[in-house]
């Protein structure tokens, strides 16, 4: 099973309606949306199909984890173990 998490190099902040997130050594990122509830879902290491169900009972309205956590890893945010 693959679990994604954090990396360690990141430093965020959770703001009112976004997580805002600097990779050491890079720019800063505003992550809102589907990308912002990933990240904060990710305070422990987990897979897709953990996500994907913690993150649905918490709306009616589906998260499209998959193009979340693809633009986490695009942006060098989330690695996968």
């Amino acid at each position: 099973m693959t679990l994604l998490s954090r990396r360690s190099d990141v430093l965020w902040r959770l703001g009112a309606d976004r997580v805002l997130v600097r990779r050491v050594g890079a720019d800063g990122l505003d992550l809102v949306g589907a990308a912002a509830l990933v990240w904060v879902a990710l305070d422990e290491p987990a897979d897709l199909e953990a996500l994907s169900a913690e993150l649905s009972a918490l709306s009616d309205d589906p998260i499209d984890v998959g193009a979340a956590v693809a633009e986490l890893e695009s942006a060098g945010l989330v690695e996968r173990t």
